[in-house]
């Protein structure tokens, strides 16, 4: 066969495809006319059967009007629940349940559909809101430190506080360092509004209650000084309020005709009496009476108690007198306490830290892991509850009789904060503020590494290496 006859019979072989082919290719769809008519309302169609899951919160859009809709789609929804996998008992009734939430008429309420989503991611352990305890339980509640801790100043290149004191005037805090004090305003927040310098370690601080201007500080040093805030240097980058007068006790003279004895050891308390008249009280025992208008000498006669002092504190409901010790309540450094020149029973078993008075009774705090409380008027004990935290420092909380916090280290090295209720034997609310490899020193007669103090009914100022402003809620 030659070449023309193959190329002849390919010619032909390829009419037979294209004949088979043909009248496929030709059929084309008919060509339909259309019309728009804009009368001609349509039902919306409501294709809203998704869910979106959020946890165990469901989230289900708006009800159809049409019930035949409804039905159908929760139809579907039960064919592709057999789709999905399996879940535990818990899970399918809390979906359960919120499925016939959404069906309620109360869907388009926001604050319904909130709240189930609040509770559902509570059920998760993610939202943590504190409940205010309904009865005084037997054992510490927990709250975490991002829901109390309101702010914190890094105070470290001032080293640890020794002595606060806040002034319920103009609503200043004065924090005492060593050789320096400083005085922050408390609204809106902590700010450091005044730097004082000292000559010799600052062991007590007070505000004066005639002047809120004035600040009445006894040092180490056995000095008793005053700082007087309007008097500023005004061209000084820093406001250095200047000393106005070291009140050192003079010798006798023949106008005042009393006799005065010099503190020779650190200045270990310092209390008003009544007016302008303060006492300030030494380690050694000496005590003065001073006026804050009249800073040439004390104008009383100075009192030597037979044992060293540890601290002191005002007694209230007493008349004042000449007989300034009377009216105060002495904590020595043996432990025991004195009232009137009368010890307090079983007052001497163990050196104390920290201690104030609630209407009759003396609460204090001691070395011995226990709050020891007294009745004042009899001088008996009246309880004595352990703790699970060495106690350093403590404040009765303003408008609370019975409340008082604390700040301590417990047997693992922690730092706590403890909300105390003398009706209860354990704190009401105990709260973390810092874990220390190197543990504060105890507390000696005339300082603290720990300080706290109540500033309001609701904030607690923490004095550690920083200064926290710590705030209540619901408690």
């Amino acid at each position: 066969m030659d070449r023309h006859q193959l190329l002849e019979q390919k010619r032909q072989r390829l009419e037979e495809l294209r004949s088979r082919k043909k009248p496929e290719n030709d059929h084309k769809p008919p060509k339909k006319d259309f019309a728009i008519q804009k009368d001609w309302e349509v039902p919306p169609v409501v294709t809203l059967n998704e869910r979106i899951t959020i946890d165990k919160a469901v989230q289900i859009g708006p009800e159809n009007e049409n019930t035949e809709k409804s039905e159908k789609i929760e139809g579907e929804d039960d064919q592709n629940k057999e789709l999905v996998l399996q879940k535990s008992p818990e899970d399918q009734k809390c979906s359960h349940l919120h499925a016939n939430e959404a069906t309620s008429p109360h869907l388009h309420n926001w604050s319904v559909i909130n709240a189930t989503l609040r509770d559902a991611i509570r059920d998760l352990g993610k939202l943590s809101i504190p409940q205010p305890p309904r009865d005084y339980a037997s054992a510490p509640k927990m709250m975490s430190i991002p829901t109390n801790k309101f702010q914190k100043l890094s105070t470290t290149f001032h080293g640890s506080p020794t002595a606060m004191a806040k002034s319920s005037i103009n609503g200043l805090l004065a924090v005492a360092y060593s050789r320096k004090a400083v005085v922050y305003s408390t609204e809106p927040q902590l700010f450091p509004e005044y730097y004082l310098e000292s000559s010799s370690p600052i062991t007590a601080i007070l505000f004066d209650s005639e002047t809120p201007s004035r600040i009445i500080g006894g040092l180490k040093s056995g000095s008793v000084v005053v700082w007087d805030l309007e008097n500023q240097i005004s061209k000084a980058v820093a406001h250095l309020p200047s000393i106005r007068s070291p009140m050192f006790p003079i010798a006798p003279s023949i106008k005042h005709k009393h006799t005065f004895l010099h503190h020779r050891s650190a200045v270990c308390g310092l209390v008003y009496r009544h007016g302008s008249e303060f006492a300030s009280i030494s380690h050694d025992g000496v005590v003065n009476a001073w006026s804050s208008h009249i800073l040439a000498a004390p104008h009383r006669d100075s009192i030597q108690l037979d044992n060293s002092v540890q601290k002191v504190f005002p007694r209230i409901g007493l008349k004042s007198s000449d007989a300034l010790i009377n009216d105060w309540v002495i904590l020595h450094e043996n432990g025991s306490v004195s009232v009137n020149g009368t010890m307090l029973q079983d007052s001497g078993s163990c050196r104390l830290t920290d201690a104030f008075i609630s209407n009759n009774l003396f609460i204090a705090s001691g070395l011995d892991w226990a709050i020891h409380m007294w009745h004042l008027d009899s001088g008996k004990t009246f309880r004595v509850v352990n703790s699970d935290i060495l106690i350093y420092s403590m404040s009765q909380r303003p408008g609370f009789q019975h409340q008082f916090i604390a700040i301590g280290i417990s047997i693992s090295g922690e730092i706590f904060l403890q909300l105390w209720d003398l009706d209860e034997a354990k704190p009401i609310l105990q709260m973390l503020v810092a874990e220390y490899e190197d543990l504060p020193r105890l507390p000696t007669f005339q300082t603290s590494e720990l300080q706290v103090l109540f500033l309001t009914e609701k904030d607690i100022v923490v004095g550690t290496d920083n200064l926290c402003l710590w705030r209540l809620y619901n408690v």
